[in-house]
């Protein structure tokens, strides 16, 4: 990478995100983690560092931002569920009659 680039995707996930949402007929919500991410993921992620410890800062990551308030704040604009679009599982059945 040149000095300046990112790896970082951030506009083009948005779009699909956008696109997804599109085609669903659903609003894109956009919600701002980053104080939430600070808190519960970071600074924990620092604490265990110092004292040698080599945490996994994903697991914080899951449990207090993904499926904690990412999903709290989902649920309270009235969704029945949270699609964070890092895994699937895709099963597919013949359509009855055909």
């Amino acid at each position: 990478l040149e000095e300046g680039e990112s790896t970082c995707g951030a506009q083009e996930d948005r779009a699909s995100a956008k696109k997804a949402c599109d085609h669903l007929g659903i609003p894109l919500v956009e919600v701002d983690m980053v104080a939430n991410y600070w808190q519960e993921v970071f600074e924990p992620y620092l604490e265990k560092f110092k004292l040698g410890v080599t945490p996994n800062p994903d697991l914080y990551c899951n449990r207090h931002i993904k499926f904690g308030a990412l999903m709290r704040q989902a649920l309270d604009l009235g969704a029945d569920g949270l699609a964070t679009g890092h895994f699937a599982r895709l099963a597919f059945q013949e359509a009855e009659g055909g």
